[in-house]
Order: C-alpha cells, then sequence, then structure tokens
C-alpha cells in the first residue's frame, strides 16, 4: 500500500539506515557499505545478495537484512530479522518503524501505531514516520489523535506538504470544519 512506498522511498529509508548505522562503531564494511548504496539508489530488495547470509551478530546487518525483505514483501522474514535487531539493542528505533509497516501491511493497524509511537521516542523521526503513523490512526477512526501527530510533526519539519495536507483530512475527519479548511 502507500505506507510501503513512503517508507521504502529513497529519502526515508536512508535516514533510517543513517541512524542504524551511527549505532556502530567504525566504518561500513564492504558488504555493508555495498548493500546500503543499492538503497540509496532505491533498490532495497537488492540488498539481500550483499548481506552475509549467516554467523552476523552485527544489528545492521540484521537489520539491512529485514528491509530487504521487507521491500520484497516477505513480512515473516521481515519480522525475524528486525526483531533480532530489537533484542540486540531495544533502543533500535529504525527497527521499529519497519515492524510497524510489517504490522499495517498485514492490516495489524493497532499494533502498526504501537510500534511507530516507540519510534517516535528515538531521535529517528521523520516526515515519513508521522505520515505512516497520523494514516494508521485515521484508519481506526482516532481523527484527534492523529491531529496531534500531525501538529507534532509539522512543528518539526514545516516545509513537510504531505503532512499539512493529511491534517486538514484529520481535522475534516475529527469534525474541526474551519480547521479543516
Amino acid at each position: 500500500g502507500g505506507f510501503h512506498q513512503s517508507i521504502v522511498s529513497i529519502e526515508p529509508l536512508s535516514h533510517f539506515i543513517e541512524q542504524m548505522t551511527a549505532h556502530a562503531p567504525g566504518p561500513l564494511p564492504d558488504a555493508l557499505a555495498a548493500a546500503v548504496a543499492d538503497a540509496r539508489a532505491g533498490r532495497p530488495e537488492a540488498m539481500l545478495a550483499r548481506l552475509p547470509t549467516t554467523g552476523s551478530e552485527d544489528v545492521r546487518v540484521s537489520f539491512l537484512r529485514g528491509v530487504s525483505y521487507y521491500a520484497s514483501g516477505n513480512l515473516n522474514a521481515t519480522l525475524t530479522q528486525l526483531q533480532a535487531v530489537l533484542r540486540g539493542r531495544s533502543d533500535s528505533f529504525p527497527a521499529a518503524v519497519y515492524i510497524g509497516a510489517c504490522y499495517a501491511a498485514a492490516g495489524k493497524d493497532l499494533d502498526a501505531i504501537g510500534a511507530w509511537q516507540t519510534a517516535l521516542l528515538g531521535e529517528s523521526a521523520s516526515p515519513a514516520l508521522y505520515a505512516v503513523l497520523a494514516d494508521a490512526l485515521l484508519r481506526v477512526r482516532e481523527a484527534d489523535q492523529a491531529v496531534a501527530i500531525l501538529d507534532e510533526g509539522l512543528a518539526a519539519f514545516p516545509q513537510a506538504e504531505e503532512l499539512r495536507q493529511r491534517l486538514g483530512l484529520a481535522h475534516a475527519m475529527a469534525g474541526h470544519s474551519d480547521e479543516a479548511l
């Protein structure tokens, strides 16, 4: 769906990868650097071929593998990889972003909302994260909560036009006709 595109498109994906790779000391190993280059070129599903298949306890590998599985539509494999990331580093908010996307893809909006609200606690906020969270809140008819999230998102990212449009919709759904206009 739409959240799939918005969260694996180049800009948010690069942002979350940057957050994730910043957690580990030292430069990226060659295989990881090549995988990240694939993602930044808009081919996250191609990362799998470049990553070690086993034996790595590096949370960055599990994260990139998870995102690659997500981009190719394998939600079960995505969850397995990303849950391993969170077991290794409970503060890995980028992993929570894509776990939320898996839940949303499976129609589990409340679980997605929980994961995305957790992700917002970290420094991993991005306009795309606010957008997918607001969309999920609107799907479960939590329009007032969506308004609050979008207000917060626009305060952080005043140029984010996609958030402004959603805010109008959220106000309309919440019955705030003046604000909606």
